[in-house]
């Protein structure tokens, strides 16, 4: 309970700016360029651009408002009509809609449940670390700074506005104990709770680093099945992988959704030679390493006098979250010190393994090429989460070998070993800065030296100091470094600036009305682009956009976009965005947009009838025979009229009134589970381009589109087969599985 309250303290106190006076998690300042906020919010002041934390408000933040938005409304939003023209929404997987972790959505203003649901997850890692590290045999004091390397590392500080990495790394120490107990005791209590940590990390909504925290959960199983005879280990390590198997059976409503859209999407395809040459490009470079010792030595994100400015292996320019490593710098004398240390050679070797992957060496080909879907995956630099764990579990055990007494050469070898590591990084660090023409710099490394000493000097303080107080200053020395490190990369903002009520918006909405608006913007600039209401926006303000911003999109509407409109519709700087360009903006009307939209200090595209009309900070214009659904005759002329009976997430339903034999065609994207009637029967519709159409006889009829997808309704029942054996297997005893724990004989 102790150890409880601490990490929940020690969250609450690293968010506390984001929780106090009426502010919010959330880096709105990067969204307040863009009109029509930029003009109507003239106090906002955006910080330096981060495309990276920029998805924090351009796409969690819809997503989260919008998903929970309509589940409290009683209904399951398995589509999202607002953005790319229609597209799957709860097959986005990091809607993360069905993970429990997520309840604070349902019952806080959406601004407020981000920091609230980061202050949980920070408190559940610190938590799950220090079980992970005393089922290890590590002190409590050791145990205890392992959390706090795992709660506030660098990786956790740098990714936290994209919560789906905080809420499904979390789990990541509680499957590997609970793993551990699995293998060692044959509990049932740790077989359930293998079976639940992985569950709860493949519905938290990344399934890159859900992978990941299933490769350290049996890299645990395996170290722990080491001395048990042939017989028992086989039969161990057959539990631990099937409590997993288990979690996949649960969580198969949300992932055979996502990995239906991922075969559909834009990045199928496979793992080919070339997609790997690219996957690699973007590994962390040598001069990367430098952020063990100085995290802000090719500057800060948020630091607008010295913006980050980093180089991937292949000289290309790198996100400051990619490459987070910083653990703090006592953390890796420690690290170096507790090697040798109990239970140092398993996480030195996981260490060792995830730093080969992020560095892009052949080591990252076995999981590119091995683990189904993974090609399809983010950069190799974000297996340093597995990094920062194992890191903690190096410190618990230099903690307790210096407590225990540290053998002269041991210190010497670690001591030297970090200083080798700081000579080499900061000499790879300069040449790459040289190269982009810019400096390094050591940042807050002094003060974090001299932290260091500190903390040091307490553990070999001998009897000179008690137990409790070394490892007091340890801790509280880690948590200082940490803080000052990590503190200074996250945003917040009022919460009354966040997508606030605009006057240009709700004229957008009125002339819109069931048709598409669509924004002319020219590009997505990494060095800070300028754009008219940003792909996503239109998810919170409730109007239906052409634009779209999503990791997995069908790649119908991308393929589609690029025919239609005669250019690429994604910008070279981000592959997972469409937009409509200048030169598209004729073809609008076939993609169901009735209007345009540019900035005041843009000219209206050209080639459009009608006039721009002011509308707030934007102006708009008509698009003729624009609107999303549309009568025609076999001419291809219009033919009838259509009114509208309902126009919701999930349902579309018009009458029509066609003079004489008419195809209607509903513009939004074909994708299976719409299902089609007329007039109450069931009819097939055909996909045309990013259209449904229904070929319709003479006369008035009702016509109605509803999304069902079979897929899902299948995999429900599946996941509730599997709570219901999960559920059993707490009720009953299963197999080689005892109530008790008794721990499996060794031979």
């Amino acid at each position: 309970m102790a150890v409880g309250v601490l990490f929940a303290a020690l969250s609450f106190l690293y968010l506390l700016p984001a929780m106090s006076g009426g502010r919010v998690l959330l880096p709105w300042g990067l969204a307040a360029r863009f009109e029509p906020w930029a003009s109507e919010q003239p106090d906002v002041k955006p910080g330096p651009w981060d495309p990276l934390v920029y998805d924090g408000i351009g796409q969690f933040y819809p997503w989260r408002a919008y998903g929970f938005g309509q589940m409290r409304q009683g209904r399951i939003p398995l589509w999202n009509p607002y953005q790319m023209c229609g597209q799957p929404f709860l097959a986005n997987g990091q809607s993360a809609l069905l993970y429990p972790g997520n309840a604070a959505f349902w019952f806080m203003p959406t601004g407020k449940a981000f920091a609230a649901t980061a202050w949980l997850h920070l408190t559940l890692a610190g938590l799950f670390a220090y079980g992970l590290l005393r089922k290890l045999g590590a002190s409590t004091g050791a145990s205890v700074a392992a959390g706090i390397i795992v709660t506030f590392s660098n990786w956790q500080a740098a990714w936290l506005h994209l919560p789906t990495f905080l809420c499904t790394s979390a789990w990541m120490p509680a499957a590997m104990w609970a793993s551990l107990s699995v293998v060692r005791d044959r509990s049932r209590a740790a077989w359930l709770g293998l079976a639940s940590a992985v569950t709860m990390a493949l519905l938290a909504g990344h399934l890159q680093v859900a992978v990941y925290v299933v490769m350290a959960a049996m890299a645990a199983a395996l170290t722990a099945a080491r001395g048990l005879g042939l017989r028992h280990a086989a039969g161990a390590l057959a539990l631990a992988v099937s409590a997993p198997a288990l979690a996949v059976l649960i969580a198969s409503p949300q992932l055979s959704a996502t990995l239906d859209l991922a075969r559909r999407s834009h990045r199928s395809g496979g793992a080919t030679a070339e997609g790997y040459a690219a996957y690699t490009a973007y590994a962390v470079a040598p001069a990367g390493v430098m952020g063990l010792i100085s995290p802000g030595h090719a500057g800060v994100p948020t630091d607008p006098e010295r913006p980050y400015m980093g180089v991937t292996r292949g000289k290309m320019l790198f996100n400051y979250a990619e490459g987070a490593c910083y653990v703090g710098l006592l953390a890796l004398l420690l690290g170096a010190v507790g090697l040798a240390g109990r239970g140092g050679g398993f996480m030195g070797l996981l260490g060792g393994l995830a730093w080969s992957i992020a560095l892009g060496t052949p080591v990252a080909a076995a999981l590119y090429f091995g683990v189904p879907a993974f090609s399809g995956s983010g950069s190799p630099g974000r297996i340093l989460v597995i990094w920062s764990l194992a890191a903690a579990g190096l410190v618990a055990a230099g903690i307790d070998c210096a407590i225990r007494g540290v053998a002269t050469k041991r210190l010497v070898a670690g001591v030297g070993g970090v200083l080798v590591l700081a000579a080499l990084a900061f000499a790879a660090s300069w040449r790459a800065a040289a190269e982009l023409q810019t400096s390094v710099g050591w940042g807050q490394a002094p003060a974090m030296a001299a932290l260091a000493a500190l903390g040091f000097g307490a553990l070999l303080a001998g009897k000179r100091l008690s137990l409790g107080l070394r490892h007091g200053i340890v801790c509280a020395v880690l948590a200082a470094d940490l803080f000052a490190a990590g503190m200074p990369l996250y945003h917040t903002a009022p919460e009354a600036a966040v997508y606030p009520a605009s006057p240009t918006v709700e004229a957008i909405k009125a002339r819109a009305g069931h048709g598409r608006a669509a924004a002319v913007n020219a590009s997505w600039s990494f060095a800070g682009p300028r754009a008219a209401l940003p792909p996503n926006a239109a998810m919170v303000y409730g109007f239906r956009d052409v634009q779209g911003y999503d990791s997995l999109m069908p790649a119908a509407v991308k393929r589609t976009l690029t025919e239609v409109t005669g250019a690429d519709p994604s910008p070279p700087e981000v592959g997972n965005m469409v937009f409509l360009r200048r030169e598209a903006a004729p073809a609008a009307g076939k993609l169901g947009a009735s209007l345009l939209l540019t900035r005041a200090d843009e000219p209206s595209p050209a080639a459009l009838d009608g006039r721009p009309v002011p509308l707030g900070a934007l102006f708009g214009v008509p698009v003729a025979g624009g609107g999303r659904c549309v009568l025609q005759g076999p001419d291809g002329a219009p033919r009838g009229d259509v009114i509208w009976l309902a126009d919701t997430p999930s349902e579309v339903a018009v009458e029509v009134r066609p003079a004489g034999a008419a195809t209607l065609a509903l513009r939004d994207t074909p994708y299976p589970g719409w299902k089609c009637t007329v007039d109450g029967a069931p009819t097939r519709w055909s996909p045309a381009g990013l259209s449904r159409t229904v070929a319709l006889p003479p006369g008035s009829h009702r016509v109605a589109f509803r999304f069902v997808p079979e897929l899902f309704q299948v995999t429900l029942y599946l996941g509730m087969l599997g709570m219901g054996l999960l559920c059993g297997v707490a009720a009953f005893r299963l197999g080689g599985i005892t109530a008790g724990g008794s721990r499996a004989p060794r031979s």
